[in-house]
């Protein structure tokens, strides 16, 4: 037998099968007997209280307990577009602040390839970061990043370090995507099917 620190809890995201409507996910994670499943922003059709009251009766009828809401953000780009997405962001933090998933995940940005001046996105993608895990505090939501390489801004684990030593909020963390480091075997260089550069 395995004691409590050993056991391992097997999850979903909702991005692996993102044909489906979030009934049918969430009859598939329990049909499979997932531990628990993680949402993301496209799998809701509204946001109207009654709908997401129904999405949370579902996860609680079929024992899913919620880990994350993914966020498809990109903290890089003009001032209306970072307003948009931090917007998007606290959105999401209301969403899952109702349906009680306990931490939003978010991206650094999209770089195109012919960004000379990286340097410079960096100012704002930590006032983005700070001004969404200051609404994540006052909701009971935690903000966390997650790395990417899709030509993204948080592709290395030199970038993530700098992204969480520059956001230095308590309540902004890292959740780590093994697959998707720069030059990692998993990753997707060219961000090719991956909403967060839709």
């Amino acid at each position: 037998t395995m004691k409590g620190d050993d056991v391992i809890k097997v999850s979903c995201n909702y991005l692996s099968l993102p044909e489906m409507d979030i009934e049918t996910f969430l009859r598939t994670a329990y049909d499979l007997r997932l531990d628990a499943i993680d949402l993301h922003q496209s799998a809701f059709t509204s946001t109207d209280p009654e709908y997401l009251l129904g999405v949370k009766l579902m996860c609680l009828k079929f024992g899913l307990p919620i880990g994350y809401l993914g966020v498809s953000n990109k903290f890089t780009g003009t001032e209306s577009e970072l307003r948009e997405n931090v917007d998007m962001c606290k959105e999401s933090i209301d969403v899952a602040a109702f349906i009680g998933a306990p931490v939003i995940r978010v991206f650094g940005g999209h770089v195109a390839p012919e960004v000379e001046d990286r340097e410079a996105l960096f100012g704002p993608l930590i006032s983005c970061n700070r001004e969404v895990a200051d609404y994540g505090m006052e909701k009971g939501v935690i903000v966390c990043l997650q790395n990417h390489d899709n030509s993204n801004i948080a592709a290395t684990a030199d970038d993530v370090l700098r992204i969480l030593r520059e956001t230095d909020h308590p309540n902004f963390s890292f959740i780590l995507d093994t697959g998707q480091w720069q030059g990692s075997p998993g990753a997707n260089p060219k961000g090719e099917g991956d909403p967060s550069v839709d």
